[in-house]
């Protein structure tokens, strides 16, 4: 039976999460906490396809698939997405070419079935592995926070779960997440939102492809 997902990305998996250059906001190492890992939305999504693509050496068929995903996205939510499994499957293959880093997820969120829709995936192809929480249009709070600055989340802590996603207990309980973000924010352990950030809890599904 297939399940409606919001969208399809090949982001980097989680050990592979890091540009040892440490290039424009791109850590150079992967974001870690007592030996879990960081398993979000926020994994430099088409890094390793958007290389090719701006020094020419994406062939044209998957540069069109790209361009698609980036063209679409004019929600302002940042989150570019594939809306075909193939297609997908063809841009993991070409981002994974030298070497296996990356993985294809599957994204859902209430917000994000009404922005993008949704897409039919195989139940048995998604293992679904936690939430993330996310600022609209910016970035991880799960990521640029917990993995960040764990002091300001100790109260977290109980819901990260091995897959390095939340186990919320409610999605309401995004809203005090959200509170601790701004509270380390304004003793400047971690980077600010802007004021009034919507915020996007998404799950997180790995696809097997």
């Amino acid at each position: 039976m297939p399940i409606s997902t919001n969208g399809l990305l090949v982001v980097r998996r989680p050990h592979w999460n890091f540009d040892p250059k440490g290039r424009g906001a791109f850590r150079d190492c992967p974001p870690e906490l007592d030996g879990v890992y960081y398993s979000g939305i926020d994994r430099m999504p088409w890094f390793d396809v958007d290389e090719g693509l701006y020094d020419g050496t994406l062939p044209e068929d998957l540069r069109a698939i790209r361009k698609e995903s980036i063209d679409s996205c004019t929600d302002f939510s940042g989150i570019e997405v594939v809306t075909g499994l193939a297609d997908a499957k063809a841009l993991l293959a070409h981002s994974n070419a030298r070497e296996d880093r990356n993985e294809v997820v599957a994204v859902r969120s209430p917000l994000l079935e009404e922005l993008k829709g949704t897409i039919p995936v195989p139940e048995h192809a998604v293992s679904w592995l936690g939430c993330d929480v996310v600022a609209f249009g910016e970035w991880s709070l799960l990521r640029e926070g917990l993995f960040s600055a764990p002091e300001c989340f100790v109260e977290w802590r109980q819901y990260l779960n091995a897959e390095g996603l939340l186990d919320l207990p409610e999605p309401a309980a995004a809203d005090s997440f959200s509170e601790a973000y701004d509270e380390a924010a304004g003793k400047e352990l971690v980077e600010k939102t802007a004021v009034g950030t919507q915020l996007l809890v998404v799950e997180i599904g790995r696809v097997v492809v």
